[in-house]
């Protein structure tokens, strides 16, 4: 084979690799914007927490435990994801602290919220 026959190919399989990657997004993009609060079959639990802003929060649990999708209200629901249990939950730009019955959000262009589940 010849250095411009292997270039060739080369490009056409990367081409082809890219073409799919972007399909993928597309799709998993779809699907984040259609996702709805309490929808996602892989949750085992939902716990909805009343905050200091007078709104409240749903959080669907995962079971490794790791793993929770906050909801604000009127909102897509963010995914967050701890290092071990009983960590807090981190996203773009967003913590949540869960201790017993109590959750903390922290964001950086807003004030905390301490919030208490129902």
């Amino acid at each position: 084979m010849t250095g411009r026959s292997a270039t060739t190919i080369f490009f056409l399989l990367a081409g082809l690799a890219c073409s799919s990657c972007s399909d993928l997004s597309e799709d998993r993009d779809e699907r984040e914007r259609e996702h709805i609060p309490g929808s996602d079959p892989d949750a085992i639990g939902r716990h909805i927490y009343a905050c200091n802003d007078g709104r409240n929060y749903s959080v669907d649990l995962f079971e490794d435990g790791l793993t929770v999708d906050l909801s604000p209200p009127d909102d897509k629901p963010m995914r967050l994801a701890a290092f071990s249990q009983g960590m807090t939950y981190v996203g773009a730009g967003i913590t949540a602290r869960i201790s017993g019955l109590e959750m903390q959000i922290e964001r950086a262009d807003r004030p905390a919220l301490r919030c208490r589940r129902k």
